[in-house]
């Protein structure tokens, strides 16, 4: 499916200079970027699209993958230099906008038993159209989040629905990744335990 979010008065951070720091307030004179959350002058737009798709093929087999993208500009927040000859750009990304990303995964259950092994792929590309404040954001690496793939294993067993176990080796690589705009990285390498037990 696909869709277009038109944003009216959306908050954006503006930059602003030490001038424009209220009177007492020396820690925002100092600050090495200083920004003020305002409303847009005018409609922001972010389009987007996301789609999945699943196979079921022979000997207990399925596929499946997922994938997602969003686009967002708007106008910019930052006031037009007073010297003509200074670049300036009438619109900009949005702040946070998601690069392209998705998921794979491969799956194989044995009809018999009801145990299922399987392999899961999480991914995205890089993002580097950032936004102002995504550009002065310490949890933003310089030029953009990097992208990632990061590789799942999976296995359980379910008995007549009443039982299901699971057994996940998350992050097999122990890849560092991050989604962007997040402060802290992805967990590393893990395993993860699950029992349910129905009555």
């Amino acid at each position: 499916w696909a869709y277009r979010a038109s944003l009216h008065g959306a908050i954006e951070r503006a930059p602003r200079d030490a001038a424009d720091c209220p009177p007492g307030t020396p820690q925002c004179a100092s600050s090495w970027s200083r920004f003020q959350l305002v409303n847009l002058s005018s409609q922001a737009v972010i389009w987007g699209a996301e789609g999945g798709v699943r196979a079921y093929l022979p000997l207990g087999f399925d596929l499946r993958a997922t994938v997602s993208w969003a686009f967002g500009e708007g106008p910019n927040p930052a006031a037009r230099p007073a010297d003509p000859a200074l670049p300036y750009e009438e619109t900009q990304p949005l702040s946070r906008i998601p690069p392209l990303n998705g998921t794979a995964e491969a799956r194989w259950t044995h009809a018999g038993t009801g145990a299922w092994l399987g392999a899961g792929l999480r991914w995205a590309l890089a993002q580097t159209r950032l936004s102002l404040s995504d550009r002065s954001d310490a949890r933003i690496p310089i030029g953009g989040t990097p992208g990632f793939a990061v590789l799942d294993l999976r296995a359980g067993l379910r008995v007549k629905d009443r039982v299901r176990a699971t057994v996940v080796f998350e992050n097999v690589t122990d890849a560092a990744y991050r989604h962007h705009g997040s402060g802290v990285n992805g967990p590393g390498a893990g395993f993860v335990v699950g029992l349910d037990v129905g009555l």
